[in-house]
């Protein structure tokens, strides 16, 4: 059945229309969730983590139709859509990457909940994950990836943050008073900060580790 509001939203802003839409519905899927839950991955509503349940075609008007392929057009030109038809995160779990404000989205990050079945990470466009930590804390976890700051915001760090696609610059760290670096940076962007580096076993990510030792309650905890 054609979602009239869905229709619309998508017109209007498509990457937040999309977003909003895999956010809707991730709890219809359990096995989602508790890829989630295995993962230590948060599904909290401020994040909007999401996940593609290949629905979403079928809630939008068919190609054979003008309104369909004019929004199918626009999808596909997006990279929403695949050239085929098939959404790109149809199997992922999602978070969206937005501008500095955390109010535009401006891309998404995809996590492959099968990994047989194909790419395990999918991005599309560019962006801050979970931008609105740069103005609600005076300390953040600057992580190297979007899986890592997204695994320490399941682990209960809400200050976790990434940049993807974009250049790290001054300005997004302004009103932070200290960085703990999860990963290697370019310490000249932090000055008059106080800087404290994460250090893991080498070669390994947060989230890597996170799953090396998945039977600790808290992985990420003090030691």
């Amino acid at each position: 059945m054609i979602d009239e509001l869905l229709v619309a939203r998508l017109e209007a802003k498509p990457l937040t229309a999309v977003v909003d839409y895999y956010a809707e519905r991730l709890p219809h899927n359990a096995h989602a969730v508790a890829f989630l839950q295995r993962r230590r991955l948060a599904a909290g509503s401020e994040l909007r983590v999401g996940f593609a349940d290949r629905t979403l075609g079928t809630k939008i008007p068919p190609s054979r139709r003008k309104a369909g392929l004019q929004l199918r057009s626009r999808l596909t030109e997006l990279g929403i859509l695949r050239a085929n038809g098939r959404e790109l995160f149809r199997g992922l779990v999602n978070v969206p990457l937005t501008d500095a404000s955390g109010e535009e989205v401006t891309g998404i990050y995809g996590l492959r909940i099968e990994a047989s079945q194909g790419e395990t990470e999918t991005t599309l466009g560019s962006g801050i994950f979970n931008a609105a930590a740069l103005n609600r804390f005076n300390e953040i976890i600057l992580c190297a990836s979007v899986l890592d700051a997204w695994t320490f915001c399941g682990s209960g760090c809400k200050n976790a943050v990434a940049v993807s696609g974009v250049e790290l610059s001054s300005e997004l760290t302004e009103t932070v008073d200290r960085v703990l670096m999860a990963g290697q940076f370019d310490a000249s962007l932090f000055a008059g900060k106080e800087l404290l580096q994460i250090i893991l076993p080498e070669g390994m990510g947060v989230a890597d580790y996170v799953l090396k030792n998945k039977t600790l309650e808290d992985p990420l905890g003090p030691r």
